[in-house]
């Protein structure tokens, strides 16, 4: 997830247990063992789950030249998608490698314009790749337009990497309610660094895990983590043609609702990454225009959430 949030940067629901549900049978806060903090599980071939992914993006732009304010660049995308996911193939390693969604609802929006959605009942066949460049194919008898596409790839991954989330943000030291744990900030800053024009500052990653309760999610018990990563970015793609970042910083926070059964898949997580950037921009070429070099403030902020309904 964390490779994923990085690839999200450069591209530029809670679906929290109520209050009411029922405490778990095996209750962390009583004296005991405690647990381990596990977020992966390895996927089988024939996994059958149904999914809600929500996603959305806000960015603005503030390009100052002299010291004023001349131009504002504000960003909105969104898409959501309700579908019935199969596992077709797998990596060794346990990864979903090939998956095949029928849809249930999906739409989004670019920009305030809405999108043509695709219709109910829609198969789409999602081929993983390491790169993040996987296949999205669907059974229509037109391609999808590329708003479409793009709108896809934000809430169904197409990359497949080596590693979990458990390295970075897990712990095999047992937790009680209330417990927290350092991030593994150099496995941390080591992925960062591996997504093309992404640079961590030497030192500058750190983040903590805590063991927030535990409940039940659909009559499954549920361990509920709150996890946040802070890093200081050395370099990363300019908002605008020309620009150089000066300075950034990432923040990543994600809340989830984990199953004590280490077999099943994560119920529902929320990520929220925000970027805030700061640098110059070129000076204008045309005739009479300001030639002095301008500066630009970028704020980002990417928020996503997913359920998973077993089935």
């Amino acid at each position: 997830m964390l490779r994923l949030v990085a690839a999200l940067v450069v591209t530029a629901l809670s679906a929290a247990c109520g209050s009411e549900a029922p405490p778990l049978a095996l209750d962390p806060r009583e004296p005991g063992p405690g647990f381990e903090i596990r977020m992966h599980r390895d996927a089988e071939v024939g996994d059958v789950y149904r999914i809600v992914e929500r996603w959305s993006l806000e960015r603005v732009v503030e390009i100052s030249r002299s010291g004023v304010i001349v131009e504002t660049v504000t960003l909105h995308r969104s898409a959501e998608l309700a579908a019935d996911v199969l596992v077709v193939a797998v990596t060794p390693d346990g990864k979903e490698l090939e998956r095949r969604f029928t849809v249930r609802r999906f739409s989004y929006d670019w920009n305030g314009i809405p999108g043509a959605p695709i219709p109910e009942g829609s198969h789409i066949r999602v081929i993983g790749a390491r790169d993040g460049r996987g296949v999205i194919q669907w059974d229509g008898e037109e391609e999808l337009p590329p708003d479409a596409v793009a709108a896809l790839r934000s809430v169904v991954s197409t990359v497949v990497r080596p590693g979990t989330d458990d390295e970075v943000f897990g712990t095999a030291s047992r937790q009680a309610i209330g417990d927290r744990w350092a991030i593994d900030a150099a496995r941390a800053s080591g992925d960062l660094s591996s997504v093309p024009g992404l640079a961590v500052a030497p030192g500058q990653v750190r983040g903590e895990g805590v063991l927030i309760g535990a409940t039940q999610m659909a009559g499954i018990d549920c361990l509920v983590v709150d996890t946040t990563l802070h890093a200081d970015l050395r370099e990363m793609p300019g908002p605008v043609a020309g620009a150089v970042v000066e300075a950034a910083t990432l923040d990543v926070s994600i809340s989830g609702h984990y199953p004590v059964e280490r077999g099943l898949p994560q119920l529902a997580t929320e990520r929220q990454t925000r970027v805030e950037a700061r640098g110059s921009v070129p000076a204008l070429e045309a005739e009479g225009a300001d030639a002095t070099p301008g500066t630009f403030v970028m704020r980002a902020t990417t928020t996503a959430s997913r359920r998973v309904i077993p089935r």
